[in-house]
């Protein structure tokens, strides 16, 4: 006597074909004798007339049982990756460094690294912008750097009486312009290096007085 055909079933006895073929969510192994013999497992799908299950491809799972279908298959969750077929739950979250939109198959899709101007935690489905007064120039970082004084995120000078006054607060300011008077009586009578000397003296002094106006201006 022949067993019944795989992914098909025979419903009584002396036939001489089978009865007909599994239904979709069901599969059936040599000898069933019903439409739904076996219920299609977890992290697999069974189209009609299945004679066993087919694994959900990579990048997806199936949490649930009777799935008929791979497009029944769930694509693995934002953050998160799926890693392997015949997957009934997500393999885990995403690296840091990295992000994962839904369907990844590895915790750190060199396509998805974090781009610069973003961080990424781990369990990232998209980059998260770095905030005011931070920035980041690298990929694949989960932190942001702190920009520095006078700098702001756009990239613009901002002003800071510490740091563009401090020069003339420091005795290596007042120094370097005597040194330049002391170096012009040095020159005697070179017309050049009286000129070069003397264009440097006047660079430091026209700098202190833009500073001194910006200084009142910024505290009216």
């Amino acid at each position: 006597m022949t067993k019944c055909t795989p992914g098909k079933y025979c419903s009584t006895s002396g036939l001489w074909t089978p009865t007909a073929d599994c239904n979709a969510g069901y599969y059936c192994p040599e000898g069933s004798t019903s439409p739904n013999q076996v219920d299609c497992p977890v992290g697999h799908y069974c189209p009609t007339g299945s004679g066993l299950p087919e694994p959900c491809r990579n990048g997806t799972y199936g949490p649930i049982t009777r799935l008929q279908s791979d497009a029944q298959c769930t694509p693995c969750d934002g953050g998160m990756y799926c890693n392997g077929t015949g997957l009934s739950a997500v393999s885990g979250p995403c690296d840091p460094g990295f992000y994962c939109p839904s369907g990844q198959s590895v915790p750190n899709p060199y396509d998805y690294r974090c781009p610069p101007g973003h961080y990424c935690l781990t369990n990232t489905s998209t980059p998260i912008r770095c905030s005011s007064g931070y920035f980041q120039n690298e990929y694949e970082r989960d932190s942001c750097k702190v920009c520095p004084e006078g700098i702001s995120l756009d990239g613009h000078f901002t002003f800071s009486t510490t740091q563009w006054f401090y020069p003339f607060l420091s005795l290596k300011y007042w120094f370097l312009l005597w040194n330049i008077r002391i170096s012009k009586r040095s020159c005697k009578s070179s017309i050049m290096c009286i000129r070069l000397i003397s264009s440097l003296e006047h660079a430091l002094l026209y700098y202190l007085k833009w500073m001194i106006k910006l200084l009142v201006s910024k505290n009216h």
